[in-house]
């Protein structure tokens, strides 16, 4: 879901921290309803503490409160990073995950569209894109004291 960085190597502050919030409702604690509505982890952070485990998969745990996946919703949620999750959104499937994630980093908006190419095995961009050196420094450049073209 989250494999295309190239995609957003020159997003805003903003949207990182948005398509942070999005990984972490998602990779790190996300959560699916089956359709019986069994609640079932798939987040590496629910799956890796049995704690957290029982606390987010018990049907009768009143201190959580598990919502419908949407990106756009927990890309807003709040959520604490030292204690178990309050807040949890769970998916339908995995592909319903992927597929709610894709519509929505398609409608972020940001300088440059990619396009991978499997045969070529290459990234295609919109528009130009040029990348630094390895090894060469970034160093702000001052534009404030130019005079306007």
């Amino acid at each position: 879901m989250f494999a295309d960085a190239s995609s957003i190597a020159r997003a805003s502050d903003d949207v990182i921290k948005k398509l942070a919030a999005c990984y972490w409702f998602s990779v790190e604690f996300g959560l699916l309803i089956d359709f019986k509505g069994a609640v079932k982890a798939y987040g590496a952070g629910v799956l890796s503490s049995y704690g957290e485990l029982l606390h987010a998969t018990s049907p009768t745990n009143p201190d959580i409160s598990i919502k419908p996946w949407d990106p756009e919703e927990a890309a807003h949620q709040e959520y604490p990073i030292t204690t178990m999750q309050p807040v949890y959104f769970a998916a339908k499937s995995m592909e319903d995950a992927k597929i709610q994630m894709k519509a929505y980093c398609d409608r972020v908006n940001r300088p440059f569209h990619c396009v991978y190419d499997a045969e070529s095995k290459s990234v295609f961009t919109d528009v130009d894109v040029y990348t630094r050196p390895v090894g060469m420094k970034y160093r702000p450049v001052d534009l404030s004291s130019r005079e306007p073209l």
